[in-house]
């Protein structure tokens, strides 16, 4: 995408805030909403001259990145003691 990069960088910055603010809000964590929030750009990019209008695609990727997130959390939680060392006694 050559001719889509200055597009693309403005979409970005336009949305990117907006987008992070959401995704905090669902995850209670900033730096997991920014992770998801630059992954769904990522996933966006090769996309983004196809789409006629991306911000649908680009909100679902978010709202799906972070519930994908939070189940991956509620994993390590519930699987932690299986990895935690044994205590001293």
């Amino acid at each position: 995408m050559t001719g889509g990069e200055p597009e693309f960088t403005a979409f970005l910055q336009g949305h990117r805030r907006e987008l992070h603010i959401h995704c905090y809000r669902m995850l209670a964590s900033a730096q997991d909403a920014e992770d998801v929030v630059q992954d769904a750009f990522v996933q966006l990019y090769p996309r983004f001259e196809r789409l006629s209008d991306p911000v649908p695609y680009l909100y679902r990727s978010v709202v799906n990145g972070c519930w994908s997130r939070r189940r991956h959390h509620k994993v390590v939680e519930r699987l932690q003691h299986l990895t935690a060392p044994p205590a001293l006694v």
